[in-house]
């Protein structure tokens, strides 16, 4: 079976409507109609990043690092009959909220991992997406990263909050412009059985966040 990537970043996956709705708005002349426009929602509180940001040292590497921690690297574990769950040979577990489907399109991540029974979760994951948003959640031990997307008619705003405290916010359309292996997402992996998770805009590419088998 050949490989089949699935590669997701939430708030991208929603720039379509935006374009769309650029488009729309457009005149005959191929332009928006002066004045119709709406300008990304920007918060004064919050400050003002660009690539930079993103390719340098940032709360979502240092989040994604300790996430890594909560698994053996080049483990992979095996899934119960439904789904559900992956455990390891150490019995460290992964619980999903939703059954991992056998098409991963369209399948929203939540999950944490931890002990087999018992004690709290070493780190959870959520991202859920509507016709307004999106919204990201990281929870490690360092404390809960945010993305929240919202969108305009004719851009959106991406805002994050480190585990800090700190909050940062980014118009979707210059997002656009930064390297996209830099930007928080995610990608999933199916093969021969086996699903790979990994996070995007991490700062070393070894090892697998989850890597669960129907098979072993």
């Amino acid at each position: 079976m050949r490989p089949i990537s699935v590669l997701r970043h939430t708030w991208l996956c929603l720039l379509t409507g935006v374009l769309a709705a650029l488009l729309a708005a457009c005149g005959d002349d191929g332009n928006p109609p002066q004045g119709d426009a709406s300008p990304p929602q920007i918060d004064a509180s919050l400050i003002e990043i660009d690539c930079s940001w993103f390719a340098g040292p940032n709360c979502w590497k240092d989040s994604v690092a300790a996430a890594y921690t909560c698994v053996a690297p080049d483990a992979t574990g095996t899934f119960d009959a439904a789904r559900e769950t992956c455990t390891y040979a150490d019995g460290t577990t992964v619980r999903f909220a939703e059954p991992v489907p056998g098409s991963l399109e369209n399948y929203d991540w939540r999950f944490d991992i931890g002990p087999a029974s018992g004690g709290s979760a070493c780190m959870s994951f959520a991202e859920q997406e509507d016709a307004s948003g999106s919204e990201v959640e990281l929870v490690t031990s360092l404390g809960t990263f945010r993305e929240v997307t919202t969108l305009s008619d004719t851009d959106g705003t991406l805002r994050i909050e480190c585990p800090d405290g700190v909050r940062y916010q980014i118009g979707v359309i210059a997002a656009l412009q930064c390297e996209l292996s830099t930007l928080p997402g995610n990608v999933a992996v199916l093969s021969t059985g086996t699903v790979r998770f990994n996070f995007l805009g991490r700062s070393s590419t070894e090892g697998n966040l989850i890597s669960c088998s129907d098979n072993l």
